[in-house]
């Protein structure tokens, strides 16, 4: 079998057009969880800022009241939760999401529905009053 030596140098100019678009992906999604993490989001149900907050080693900074902060990977296994004076405890199982609700009488844990349909919108509501 006899190569064409133009089909090859244009084969590898495609490749080489093509690869930024590969790179750019993660900066342009960021990188994705680990596939053996949960995921933890915190919502700050009270009238002050929540300084900060600790899931075992993972910290949630800086947010404001009625706030909610993104999902965050999370390893599985058993771990305290921190905020201020008060602490719960979370035992996150992979691939399963996860809010944390503050209030100013405490913390609430919910396991979040699972997403299981991506071709559609799906809005959860959650009543802690």
């Amino acid at each position: 079998m006899r190569v064409n030596r133009r089909s090859v140098l244009t084969a590898i100019v495609a490749l080489l057009a093509a690869a930024p678009s590969v790179w750019g992906q993660e900066s342009l999604y960021g990188a994705a969880a680990p596939a053996d993490a949960a995921l933890v989001r915190v919502v700050n149900a009270q009238t002050e800022p929540l300084a900060e907050l600790w899931i075992g080693a993972t910290r949630f900074t800086a947010l404001a009241p009625d706030g909610v902060s993104p999902y965050r990977p999370v390893n599985p296994g058993i771990h305290q939760i921190f905020v201020g004076t008060r602490s719960a405890e979370l035992i996150p199982r992979r691939g399963v999401y996860y809010t944390v609700m503050v209030t100013r009488d405490g913390l609430s844990i919910v396991e979040d529905t699972a997403h299981t349909r991506p071709d559609r919108a799906q809005i959860v509501l959650y009543n802690f009053s």
